[in-house]
Parts: C-alpha cells; sequence; structure tokens
C-alpha cells in the first residue's frame, strides 16, 4: 500500500468537507458514496479533521430506532 500525497489527502478532506457542509448529519456511508472514496477512509479522515480543528461538532447526535 503506498502513501497518500499531501495534496491528494486534502482534495479528499475537501470533498468530505462539502458533503458535511451541506448535510451536517451525513452518515459516514452517505459521504463514501458521495465522494467516491471508501468507509474506512472517510472515517479516518473525519476523526483526522476533527483532531485537526479543520470541523467541529456542535453536538453528539444518537440514532434511535424503534421496535
Amino acid at each position: 500500500m503506498g502513501k497518500i500525497t499531501q495534496n491528494k489527502r486534502m482534495r479528499n478532506y475537501h470533498k468530505i468537507f462539502e458533503q458535511i457542509y451541506e448535510n451536517p448529519v451525513m452518515t459516514i456511508y452517505d459521504i463514501s458514496v458521495n465522494t467516491g472514496l471508501s468507509r474506512n477512509t472517510v472515517a479516518k479522515y473525519v476523526k483526522e479533521m476533527y483532531k485537526q480543528g479543520v470541523i467541529q461538532g456542535p453536538h453528539i447526535r444518537m440514532r434511535h430506532e424503534l421496535y
């Protein structure tokens, strides 16, 4: 597995940011489908973006399902 260039990583961050900006509660899966990135990559990048302060979460949301 090769290393990703900083330029490509930033382009992927931007793709993810655009999705979150449009819909702040979008799922990792939906971001993955819309950007063409794998779910693992999206999850990893979102964590990195939070850690670096690129994005900030206003709240934590819990999904409720009726049974």
